[in-house]
């Protein structure tokens, strides 16, 4: 698989503050556990309904349902995929409501290229 990078808009009642930034990381720590487990339904159940999942290729944009689609067949033999955290930064808009991230991860013998 193609290393993988996932942008979420996450929706916060709160301005940024360390609970908020908390819960983000939450989020995404979650996103790679489930990934690593193959465990497709909490997986996808981290998204919203009109996530958008960026790849580190340039032409890798999947609509949820695609994404879905492609992640659960490979999650039904049982292989996920795994990352390792090497930084993560977590931003928030000044109305506190939306969040964005970069991060760079790695998995055993490669460093995967980071995104905005």
């Amino acid at each position: 698989m193609k290393n993988i990078l996932i942008i979420i808009l996450v929706s916060v009642g709160i301005g940024q503050n360390i609970r908020s930034t908390d819960a983000v990381e939450n989020v995404l720590d979650n996103l790679h556990l489930y990934a690593s487990e193959a465990n497709g339904e909490k997986y996808f159940d981290l998204f919203a309904k009109n996530a958008v999942f960026f790849g580190t290729d340039i032409s890798e944009r999947w609509d949820k349902k695609a994404f879905q689609e492609y992640g659960m067949a490979r999650f039904a033999s049982g292989t996920g995929w795994t990352y390792f955290m090497k930084e993560r930064n977590v931003f928030f808009s000044y109305d506190g409501k939306t969040a964005w991230f970069r991060s760079e991860e790695r998995r055993v013998g490669k460093e995967c290229r980071s995104r905005w």
